[in-house]
């Protein structure tokens, strides 16, 4: 399976490649392998950073397993690929993503958020 990923993405199938990622995913997960998710989702997300269904997976197994400052990391870095996008709904439901953590620097992104919704 990870071989069709890899294949995917390589052809700028974005969208099979996810589709085959989350199956690959699943069968970590009903296997308990958490950490094989985690690294290949990490692996995947240094070498694709501006590929934001990664982050947002990668953010999610974080948070799932208790790493709530790489989780608001990943985050963060999607909010910003978002905005760079335009995609200013998708950025603010990220960032209310956030400001739910309880980040160190919640007015921050409280503040962005007002702006986005501004």
């Amino acid at each position: 399976l990870r071989s069709l990923v890899d294949i995917y993405y390589n052809q700028n199938n974005q969208m099979e490649a996810v589709k085959r990622l989350d199956v690959l995913l699943g069968t970590y997960a009903r296997n308990k392998q958490i950490d094989k998710i985690t690294g290949l989702l990490a692996e995947m997300v240094r070498s694709m950073p501006q590929d934001t269904a990664l982050r947002d997976r990668l953010a999610k197994i974080y948070y799932r397993t208790g790493k709530k400052k790489e989780a608001i990391e990943q985050l963060d870095a999607l909010g910003e690929l978002q905005l760079d996008a335009g995609l200013n709904k998708d950025a603010a439901r990220t960032i209310k993503q956030i400001i739910q953590m309880g980040p160190e620097q919640v007015d921050d992104y409280k503040k962005l958020l007002t702006q986005l919704n501004g």
